[in-house]
């Protein structure tokens, strides 16, 4: 189970993709855990340090802090915070904003993949991965297990809530869940340092057409290991 769960804060797994170029640059695309997307682009200083500070939401809100790398690996930690939007706003997601927080950046060098391998390096057989999904309020977390096969192809089991595409070349996932009536987009990463895919689901809060969109967490794994 993960830690208790607070919704006036995104609850999903976001990410960065990107690298250091010779110059010393660092250019990253980057999606966060509400989903929004951005492109990141900062220097990298001679302690292999790197600065983040970008506005978000047009001006009214940002992400800052540092991270550091060696080439192979990089952690990090940031803060992120959202203001409320204006009254005019019509957006679904955290509308209100949600107060400074810490978010952690882990990860490292993207793996290369070769021939038939499979994500998280699985065996091929069958029901040899699981997903677990952060429902909040709905019902807690709900697990199941599929098939990831040679060509990378998931196979979800009958009346599976998630469908799933995955894009092994650039270690990522995306779908849909549609989970008692409400349906989202899900998007993350697999972070081979950690041995599993990690990322978010926005869920609406009710089937209502108007209702609050909530940022949920995705985990992908290998079939009976423990969600982090």
């Amino acid at each position: 189970m993960w830690p208790a769960q607070n919704t006036t804060y995104p609850q999903g797994t976001g990410y960065l993709e990107g690298g250091i170029n010779l110059s010393g640059v660092f250019t990253a695309a980057a999606r966060f855990a509400d989903n929004t997307v951005a492109t990141i682009s900062t220097i990298s200083c001679q302690d292999r340090t790197i600065p983040f500070h970008y506005l978000l939401y047009g001006g009214s809100g940002s992400v800052q802090g540092w991270a550091a790398s060696d080439g192979q690996v990089i952690n990090g930690d940031l803060t992120w915070i959202k203001h409320a939007q204006p009254a005019r706003s019509k957006t679904r997601s955290y509308r209100n904003g949600f107060p400074a927080h810490r978010i952690g950046l882990e990860g490292g060098r993207r793996r290369a993949y070769t021939g038939n391998e499979i994500v998280m390096g699985l065996p091929d057989q069958a029901s040899n991965a699981q997903f677990t999904l952060s429902l909040l309020g709905l019902d807690g977390d709900f697990t199941n297990t599929f098939r990831i096969t040679r060509t990378n192809t998931a196979q979800m089991e009958a009346g599976s809530p998630l469908s799933l595409l995955i894009n092994r070349s650039q270690s990522k996932f995306s779908g849909t869940v549609n989970y008692v009536g409400r349906k989202g987009a899900c998007y993350g990463v697999f972070v081979d340092q950690l041995g599993m895919g990690l990322g978010h689901i926005q869920l609406p809060e009710s089937t209502a057409s108007s209702s609050p969109i909530l940022s949920r967490k995705i985990v992908l794994g290998a079939k009976g290991e423990p969600s982090p």
